[in-house]
């Protein structure tokens, strides 16, 4: 046998597969070739076999998609754990809205929110406003308190606020446009965390 034919042999030997399942979908469903984007769990797996993106009923809390119709999140104490949503964006609808209210039996207290959502598909911002729906300001880069998960393929974005004892806000989450597969990856699902504490002198 020819020199050449036993390189050969030996390339096609060391040749690896990547295993269904192996990794999480990169930004816009992006996964190893002969591979597609699972919905459900954000899998790269084959593609007889993905799921299409859908919005499960429990992550649904419509109507919510103006600051009028915000979801109220359950009471919460001046000092609090935080508080979990899941929600989800589906195809064609670009905000949710969410609302919570400040006891006014507090002192000082300052609002905590944390945004998690996959890379995989549309990238979603957030911003607290009033009651009304009138923006106070938008989030930003988590610190260095707050666990980065971008290496599980998600992504996270953080706020840190004073607000008033026994006022109300509403919590903004949209969709951003920027990278949405061309309108094929145009939704969602996020993971929306609240509390209030006291602020630190």
């Amino acid at each position: 046998m020819r020199a050449s034919s036993l390189l050969l042999i030996g390339l096609v030997a060391c040749k690896t597969e990547v295993g269904y399942g192996t990794y999480l979908c990169g930004v816009e469903q992006d996964c190893p070739d002969g591979q597609a984007c699972n919905g459900p769990d954000n899998r790269c797996v084959h593609p007889a076999v993905a799921i299409p993106f859908a919005c499960e009923p429990q992550d649904e809390h419509e109507p919510d998609d103006v600051a009028a119709d915000a979801f109220a999140l359950p009471e919460m104490a001046c000092v609090s754990q935080p508080t979990l949503l899941s929600g989800c964006l589906h195809a064609g609808e670009s905000e949710d809205w969410v609302r919570f209210d400040v006891p006014a039996a507090c002192t000082a207290v300052v609002a905590r929110m944390r945004l998690s959502y996959p890379l995989a598909y549309e990238d979603v911002q957030f911003e607290i406003a009033d009651a009304d729906g009138t923006v106070l300001e938008m989030e930003t880069a988590c610190d260095a308190s707050d666990t980065s998960l971008e290496d599980l393929g998600i992504l996270a974005k953080c706020l840190k606020r004073t607000v008033t004892p026994g006022a109300s806000y509403t919590i903004r989450v949209k969709t951003d446009g920027a990278l949405s597969c061309g309108g094929a990856c145009a939704f969602n699902r996020y993971k929306l965390s609240v509390r209030l504490e006291t602020p630190q002198p």
